[in-house]
């Protein structure tokens, strides 16, 4: 199914209405750059659409579009409130017709995601209370963890190049 789904959309990008099995299939590398061309025709035209990415914090991954809000609740980002950050690590990029994926990042001069920070904060009390019967041992601990929440600005896509 996916094979057959790949042929469809390399002939409908090289033009071809129908592929027969007596017709002449292009090669691998001929599809490519006609991908590619259509990829960098659609990025320098601004005709991409609205893209998102996969994003990679410390140690969690998380797909965001323009205007999303994260919360990292485990992890706390050393920025201040309001200041601007620039997300290095991102995994995949893409729109609703095309997908770039990194092996296993992209190119940092490749894409851009752009957040601020807006809130830091604590989450809510987590309580761990231990219990041993008979031998007057009660411990209760409470502890908050520390949360950051991002706002994303921006996500830009540069040529592929």
């Amino acid at each position: 199914m996916f094979l057959k789904n790949c042929a469809n959309v390399a002939t409908r990008l090289m033009g071809i209405s129908r592929v027969h099995s007596s017709a002449i299939v292009p090669s691998s590398l001929q599809v490519r750059k006609n991908i590619q061309t259509e990829v960098e025709n659609q990025i320098s035209q601004g005709t991409a659409g609205r893209l998102f990415a996969v994003v990679h914090i410390k140690g969690s991954q998380y797909k965001v579009t323009e205007g999303d809000i994260i919360v990292l609740g485990k992890y706390h980002l050393e920025a201040d409130i309001g200041e601007k950050i620039r997300l290095n690590k991102i995994l995949l990029i893409g729109s609703s017709d095309f997908s770039l994926v990194g092996r296993p990042v992209l190119k940092e001069n490749m894409a851009k995601v752009e957040a601020t920070v807006i809130e830091k904060t604590l989450g809510h009390e987590k309580i761990f209370f231990n219990y041993i019967r008979r031998k007057s041992h009660n411990r209760m601990r409470i502890r908050q963890e520390a949360m950051t929440h991002l706002r994303i600005n921006s996500i830009e896509l540069n040529s592929l190049e």
